[in-house]
């Protein structure tokens, strides 16, 4: 899966909060890259803008981050089937 969004040295900003907010809207998962240029730290904006759109960080590796946020507005074949635990 490409990367959604790309997160520049401008940071997360409102260009990339619109994007992450676009995204999700579409579908449940998006992912974003932050450049080497960027100022934020890819975990600590994560956490922040999960907490921001009601998303969970599904994973950070790197300067990689995946957030999930669940469509319940989305018909039932767009959903993602999550395993149960």
């Amino acid at each position: 899966m490409p990367a959604g969004v790309i997160v520049g040295k401008g940071g997360a900003g409102e260009s990339v909060l619109n994007h992450v907010r676009v995204q999700l809207a579409r579908r449940e998962l998006v992912k974003l890259r932050w450049l080497d240029t960027a100022a934020e730290q890819p975990r600590a904006a994560a956490e922040r803008l999960a907490q921001q759109f009601g998303a969970a960080v599904v994973d950070v590796v790197g300067r990689v981050v995946v957030l999930y946020k669940p469509g319940d507005h989305l018909p039932p074949q767009k959903r993602l089937k999550l395993p149960r635990r």
